[in-house]
C-alpha cells in the first residue's frame, strides 16, 4: 500500500447507515451491497479524508490489530470496493 493513495468514492454512490452496518448503493446499476460494523467504520473514515494512509493510522489508534493484518485487510477492503467500482483509488 502507497502513502500517496487516495481513495475517490464514486458520486454515483449512496450511502445509508443503520444502527453499526452501512448499506451503499450503486445508483448506475441499481446493486447495493452491505458493510459490517468494522467496514462502516471505514467508509465513514474515507468519506472524512480519502487518504489510505490516514485510514491505516486511524484504525492502528482505535482498534487492537497488528500493522500486518490491518494492512492486509484493508487491501482487501479497498480491492473489494474497486472491484465492484464503488471506488477509484488515485495517486
Amino acid at each position: 500500500m502507497k502513502r500517496e493513495k487516495k481513495v475517490h468514492i464514486l458520486e454515483h454512490i449512496l450511502t445509508q447507515t443503520v444502527d453499526e452496518e452501512s448499506i451503499l448503493l450503486d445508483t448506475q446499476r441499481e446493486l447495493y451491497f452491505g458493510l459490517d460494523a468494522i467496514g462502516c467504520v471505514m467508509w465513514e473514515q474515507l468519506e472524512r479524508d480519502p487518504s489510505v494512509e490516514a485510514l491505516k493510522e486511524y484504525m492502528l489508534a482505535h482498534y487492537d490489530v497488528s500493522q500486518k493484518e490491518l494492512e492486509d485487510d484493508l487491501v482487501h477492503f479497498l480491492n473489494h470496493l474497486v472491484e465492484n467500482k464503488l471506488i477509484r483509488l488515485e495517486r
